[in-house]
């Protein structure tokens, strides 16, 4: 009778495991078809497709792992219950069906991000040459823009309307600004980057720039961090202390949890107090919110909100 019993709760896990595989693979599939439609429309990250991915590769390892232990499970009931073998059979049967399925769906998102992939390189570099070639258009636009005063002017010369001096000198002068502009143009064009046309390569090499010796990491981009604003509310945990970031002289014995607060209140620096059964109480200062709190009956914890 108690290995009927065992057989019994064994099949009932099954089941249960059973469920929890095709739970996981709807999840699974669910998810492989949202990041397919999105990755078509385009409307999801990078970050949350990664997300999604990540998400993906978990729920497969549990169905992997259930899918092992029913294997083994199955493998027992082989040697010792010949009556579960047909069932189990076909389950598993339309489980691995489930995973190609699944497997196919993978390979299918790998292409697609393949392709993906392939379709934004093609288009960085048509963007890239396109700039690319619009910097030598404005070059030829250049000549153009001075070729036609010096046409004129070559066309008042000889007419006679103006010293030959002077219309050569002005001659020279448009040229002048003219290669001055070209040249302008093009050494624009070689410091371009080779990968990003709206970027410029500056030729920098980290190797050669001084390091810092004075051992102070500083981020130049950190918000500078300003002052927490406090009510006059208080959150408790009872049987709760905070471990350090104790005020200086503000250990107040035979205190009221009410002149606690009133004295916290009146204090700017302080956050928060511990009152204990002693009827003691201590205030905390600003790094109290954030410290590490431990168990400790008769103790309770006041933050101020």
């Amino acid at each position: 009778m108690p290995n009927n019993i065992d057989y019994e709760s064994m099949e009932e896990r099954n089941d249960q495991t059973l469920a929890d595989i095709k739970n996981l693979q709807q999840i699974e599939q669910n998810l492989y078809n949202s990041l397919e439609t999105n990755a078509n429309n385009n409307t999801l990250t990078d970050d949350e497709k990664r997300q999604i991915i990540n998400k993906i590769n978990e729920i497969s390892q549990m169905r992997i792992n259930l899918f092992d232990t029913l294997k083994d499970t199955y493998s027992f009931f082989q040697t010792n219950v010949a009556s579960s073998r047909i069932t189990l059979d076909e389950q598993i049967v339309a489980l691995e069906i489930v995973e190609n399925e699944l497997a196919e769906a993978k390979l299918r998102l790998q292409l697609l991000q393949n392709e993906k992939t392939n379709k934004l390189r093609q288009v960085e570099i048509n963007t890239f040459y396109g700039k690319k070639y619009d910097s030598h258009t404005d070059v030829m636009k250049i000549i153009v823009i001075m070729c036609f005063p010096i046409l004129i002017l070559g066309l008042i010369l000889n007419n006679g309307l103006i010293p030959d001096k002077i219309g050569l000198a002005l001659i020279a002068i448009i040229i002048a600004i003219g290669v001055i502009a070209i040249g302008y143009t093009l050494l624009d064009n070689m410091k371009r980057d080779n990968m990003n046309y709206d970027e410029y390569d500056w030729g920098f090499n980290s190797k050669d720039a001084p390091k810092d010796t004075s051992g102070l990491i500083i981020n130049p981009w950190a918000t500078p961090s300003l002052p927490k604003c406090y009510t006059n509310d208080y959150i408790i945990s009872q049987n709760k202390n905070s471990v350090g970031n104790d005020l200086t002289g503000a250990l107040m014995s035979n205190s009221t949890v009410s002149d606690c607060k009133t004295s916290c209140n009146s204090n700017s620096l302080c956050s928060g107090f511990i009152y204990n059964n002693n009827k003691s109480c201590l205030l905390k200062g600003s790094l109290v919110t954030s410290a590490p709190t431990i168990s400790q009956n008769g103790t309770d914890l006041y933050l101020k909100s």
